[in-house]
């Protein structure tokens, strides 16, 4: 499997050039993804190459992969900033680049006399950092490494955190692009939090298997860029658009709300009036319109029309079993349809039989029973 990070390094630089070359320019996200598939492609050859290759690994690459991965962590940070239409947080100025590049530089710093090395010299480190016998001193590349590990699962749980605390999960998992961004938001918060358990054990069987693990993400990133050609821009405008709808729902007591349509529902019937509106229904619940057609959408996830004939239609199935000599039209009447042709419609959408053939399947069951 560890070959799989190999294919994976090819493709992450296909798709960094792909970003680069994009003929609608290099905006933030583009240049960003650009940045984040050269550097996670650089890593998966280096993984590959010290646990998967049959030839001892190239020495200039020895070392690198702490602050190469303590950069990964903060423009990683920064994309999925953008992805939740955060663009203004964080630093400005000079202060964006220090937290970009700084932690890069320390790392680099510190692994800085590793990279000093004659190439021998390299591949000596390198075999006793592997040891199980290793000392705190010669697994210095490692620690980077690791703290570069702990850096990324910060920053990701903080957008795992914020993406949860500004959307509600109604909201969240109504898109594909939503879940998706959940979805590998996951997977790499996930893979770094493996990563990091199997550093100190030592075992290059399991060492072996994470880097195989970690190619799996380029083909899945892939994948949903073809199937989402304009996913970072997409994704913004409807992060943007749901983050619009809670905020206007969080001036109301949602569930004070939903328990007074409950009760206009199911005690005072206000379903059967026949010209009940949404603007009429908010005014009786002290909303706006607007706030209560996101409640129905967003809350609830129904309309406002078909939350309302959910309860004509079981009024109906009601009167349509208990008064059998009654006309269809005046149970309709009675249900708050104003016509008995959208009364046969919707009846027909929620139940699959017109209300005719469901009174007479009734009563072909009560015959034969």
């Amino acid at each position: 499997m560890v070959h799989l990070a190999l294919l994976s390094a090819f493709m992450a630089l296909v798709l960094a050039a792909g970003e680069l070359l994009h003929r609608e320019g290099l905006a933030e996200g583009r240049r960003l993804l650009a940045a984040i598939y050269g550097i996670y492609a650089i890593l998966l050859w280096h993984g590959w190459a010290i646990f998967g290759a049959a030839s001892p690994p190239p020495t200039f690459l020895l070392f690198w992969n702490g602050p190469l991965a303590l950069l990964l962590a903060p423009l990683s940070g920064r994309f999925f900033q953008l992805a939740l239409g955060r663009e203004d947080e964080g630093p400005h100025g000079w202060r964006r680049y220090l937290y970009r590049f700084g932690p890069a530089l320390i790392g680099l710093a510190l692994v800085c006399p590793w990279l000093m090395l004659s190439g021998e010299e390299k591949l000596l480190a390198l075999e006793k950092m592997l040891s199980p016998q290793s000392t705190l001193r010669q697994a210095g590349p490692g620690l980077v490494f690791a703290a570069a590990m702990v850096y990324q699962i910060l920053l990701l749980s903080a957008g795992a955190w914020r993406l949860r605390v500004s959307l509600r999960p109604q909201i969240l998992y109504r898109d594909p692009r939503t879940r998706l961004f959940a979805i590998l938001l996951l997977l790499t918060l996930l893979l770094c939090l493996c990563i990091l358990i199997i550093l100190p054990q030592r075992r290059l069987d399991l060492t072996r298997l994470a880097v195989g693990a970690s190619g799996l993400l380029i083909p899945i990133l892939y994948l949903a860029g073809r199937r989402y050609p304009h996913f970072l821009s997409e994704l913004q405008a409807e992060v943007k658009q749901a983050r619009y709808e809670y905020s206007r729902l969080g001036a109301l007591d949602l569930a004070s709300l939903q328990e007074k349509l409950q009760r206009l529902m199911q005690e005072e019937e206000l379903y059967t009036e026949e010209d009940l509106s949404l603007e009429g229904l908010a005014e009786r619940l002290g909303a706006t319109a607007h706030q209560l057609s996101e409640f129905f959408n967003a809350r609830l996830g129904v309309s406002f029309v078909t939350y309302i004939n959910g309860f004509r239609i079981q009024h109906a199935r009601q009167l349509l079993l208990e008064s059998p000599s009654r006309s269809i039209l005046s149970i309709a009447y009675d249900s708050g349809f104003a016509a008995k042709s959208t009364f046969n419609l919707a009846f027909q959408r929620h139940c699959g039989l017109t209300p005719t053939d469901y009174r007479r399947q009734h009563r072909q069951k009560k015959a034969g029973g």
